[in-house]
């Protein structure tokens, strides 16, 4: 089990031994439910027609021009919660067709899928990202955003007290501050005010240097792949509509300890702007966002606690991308671009 936490709230969990499978995941602090939010999105009821507008998350750029996505409605074959996210079930409505080109009826469907920028691993630029909605056989404007995904990430771990580097053994506060390459050559940006197809010698030197910065542009976003969707959904938990995220990896130097007084006991204390969730796996702790996030509008910081008990000490804190299988974290899951902040 794992726990949610709200943005800029602090909470502390003791770190619970006893694992008696290798993957078990123990509950960490009091049970704070969360509600689903569903559908992912806002959607406005229309007259006639359903539409789409698409917006970029990062510069909050109009995409109706730029970011295509294929539309599915089901077969009218769903008769249970788990249909509901398998492919097989649907038809594709129309294909890598653009917002401002995309104005059907959609009353017949009481389910459907959107698949952003379906073409990914061609295009480039924006991430692929499935929203699924009840229709309830009407039509609706579909408001949704498109994640153009930081290539990296850069940070420290630092000591809130004259910001001197952790030595990952010593009892205090620290903070873990995270931004992107502030220059980059790869799929630099699409939006309104600027396009890929623009002749780069047109371009004024502070528009190269808002090009080329990945701040200004890129994310780390919390996805949602249908292709993914492995779980029951009548049983999945908090990460029922989360495939891939962001995540922060604290691996200590053996199986860590809720015992108080033990040579091996943790406590550790965390806060954030943005919604996430610790988990404790034998030796390891994982924060985990559940929402996306980008340093354009605020910078990225995680701020935690931590008293070590007199055996323990931290070996790594990697940072990176990592895929949640079957919506439940733990020993399986794989980590992407990971990078390392800190090692002892």
């Amino acid at each position: 089990m794992r726990e949610k936490y709200e943005k800029g709230k602090s909470y502390k969990f003791y770190i619970i031994i006893g694992i008696l499978g290798g993957s078990l995941v123990l509950i960490l602090i009091l049970g704070v439910p969360w509600a689903t939010i569903f559908p992912p999105e806002t959607v406005t009821p229309t007259e006639a027609n359903s539409s789409v507008l698409m917006t970029d998350w990062t510069s909050k750029e109009n995409l109706d021009k730029l970011c295509p996505f294929d539309f599915y409605g089901d077969k009218g074959e769903i008769t249970n919660i788990d249909e509901r996210y398998d492919l097989t079930f649907y038809e594709l409505v129309d294909t890598n067709v653009m917002p401002d080109d995309f104005n059907e009826d959609l009353s017949e469907y009481d389910y459907i899928m959107i698949r952003v920028n379906p073409k990914e691993s061609t295009d480039g630029f924006w991430t692929t990202y499935d929203y699924f909605y009840p229709n309830f056989g009407k039509n609706f404007v579909f408001d949704m955003y498109a994640y153009h995904e930081a290539t990296d990430l850069y940070g420290n771990v630092l000591d809130v007290i004259g910001g001197d580097e952790w030595d990952l053994a010593t009892d205090g506060n620290y903070t873990i501050p995270l931004w992107f390459p502030p220059e980059t050559f790869t799929e630099p940006h699409q939006g309104k005010y600027f396009a890929i197809e623009d002749d780069i010698d047109d371009l004024s030197a502070k528009t190269l240097a808002r090009l080329y910065n990945e701040r200004y542009h890129r994310c780390m976003p919390t996805l949602y792949t249908l292709t993914d969707d492995t779980c029951v959904h009548g049983l999945s938990g908090e990460y029922e509509w989360i495939s891939e995220s962001f995540a922060i990896e604290f691996v200590f130097n053996e199986t860590i300890s809720m015992t108080d007084g033990e040579v091996t006991q943790v406590n550790f204390t965390s806060t954030c702007d943005y919604d996430y969730l610790l988990e404790y796996d034998d030796d390891t702790i994982y924060f985990v966002t559940t929402e996306s996030w980008n340093t354009f509008y605020d910078n990225f910081e995680m701020f935690f606690e931590v008293s070590l008990g007199e055996n323990i000490s931290v070996s790594t804190i990697k940072a990176g991308r990592v895929t949640i299988p079957g919506r439940f974290f733990g020993k399986d899951y794989t980590f992407t671009s990971l990078q390392t902040l800190a090692e002892a």
